[in-house]
C-alpha cells in the first residue's frame, strides 16, 4: 500500500503538471512574437513570424532493468508548423527545401514524475529530413539525406515534470504520454542570425502529449511516434512564472520527503 506521503507526492505533482500544462498552452497567446531566418544560416527557405512551434515526434524510451521507475529516452521532435495568434501554419518551404528539429534525450523517474536529465539541441537542414524507427534496435533516427545540418541551439534542463494515463486495458494497453519540460536557451555562434527573438529570451518551454494511437509498447521499452508537441521561446516574466512552479514541486517533494 502507498504510504500518505508518497499518495500526497503523486497528487501535488499531477496538480503541477496540470497548471504548467495549462500555461504552457496557453503561453503562445501571451508571448511576443519571434522571427525565424533559415536563409541567414544558408538554409533555403524565408523567414517567418510566430508566437510557438509545433512539432511531432519519434522517440524511444528505455526503462532500467533493475530500477523500473528510472528510464532513458532519445528521440526527435520534428518542426511540423508554426502558430500565430492561435492559428496553425505552415511557414513556405518548411518540410519541402529546409527542414527543422529538435534532437532531443533525458533521463527520469516515473516514481516522481520528474525528469532528472534532459537536453535538447535544434537543428535546421536543407531538404525534407525523414524521421524513423529503427525496426531491431527501436532506436529513433533521423536521415538528412546527405545535406548537412546545421545546429541552431543548444538547452539543458531546467526542470521537466511527466506522466501517463492509462486510457484502456488491453496487450498493449492504450496509453497517453504527456511532458512539460523547461530547458535553457544557448543559440551557437553559428545559429544566432537565425534567431530574432524577444528581448532576455533565455528559456524554452515545451508542452508534449501522446495519444494512444500513437505509442507503442515493448518489453522494458516505449516507442513513441507523432504526438501533439508545442515549444514557445521564454522572455521574462513568462519564464519567472514558470519557473515558480517548478521550483515549487521541488519544495513540496523536499518537505515530503524529511517526513518520511
Amino acid at each position: 500500500m502507498l504510504s500518505k506521503q508518497f499518495c500526497a507526492l503523486l497528487g501535488i505533482y499531477r496538480i503541477i503538471a496540470a497548471l504548467l500544462m495549462g500555461l504552457g498552452l496557453s503561453l503562445p497567446s501571451h508571448a511576443l512574437p519571434f522571427t525565424l531566418n533559415p536563409s541567414n544560416v544558408g538554409i533555403n527557405g524565408p523567414s517567418f513570424t510566430a508566437d510557438a512551434l509545433k512539432a511531432t515526434e519519434a522517440s524511444h524510451i528505455v526503462f532500467d532493468s533493475v530500477n523500473t521507475n528510472l528510464w532513458t529516452e532519445h528521440g526527435y521532435a520534428q518542426i511540423t508548423g508554426a502558430v500565430s495568434n492561435g492559428l496553425v501554419f505552415t511557414p513556405t518551404g518548411l518540410n519541402n527545401t529546409y527542414s527543422l528539429y529538435f534532437e532531443f534525450g533525458g533521463t527520469g523517474d516515473q516514481s516522481t514524475n520528474l525528469f532528472n536529465t534532459a537536453y535538447m539541441r535544434f537543428f535546421a537542414v536543407n531538404g525534407q529530413a525523414t524521421f524513423s524507427i529503427e525496426a531491431v534496435t527501436h532506436n529513433a533516427l533521423v536521415d538528412t539525406h546527405g545535406n548537412t545540418p546545421v545546429l541552431l541551439s543548444n538547452s539543458d534542463l531546467l526542470w521537466g515534470t511527466t506522466g501517463q494515463k492509462f486510457i484502456a486495458p488491453g496487450n498493449p494497453p492504450k496509453i497517453d504520454f504527456f511532458a512539460s519540460l523547461m530547458t535553457t536557451f544557448s543559440p551557437t555562434l553559428t545559429g544566432l542570425p537565425f534567431f530574432n527573438l524577444p528581448p532576455n529570451t533565455n528559456n524554452l518551454f515545451g508542452d508534449f502529449y501522446h495519444e494512444a494511437s500513437g505509442v507503442s509498447l515493448l518489453q522494458g521499452e516505449v516507442v513513441l511516434v507523432g504526438g501533439d508537441d508545442t515549444l514557445v521561446f521564454l522572455s521574462e516574466p513568462d519564464s519567472l512564472i514558470l519557473f515558480a512552479f517548478g521550483l515549487s514541486g521541488l519544495f513540496f517533494a523536499n518537505r515530503l520527503g524529511k517526513k518520511t
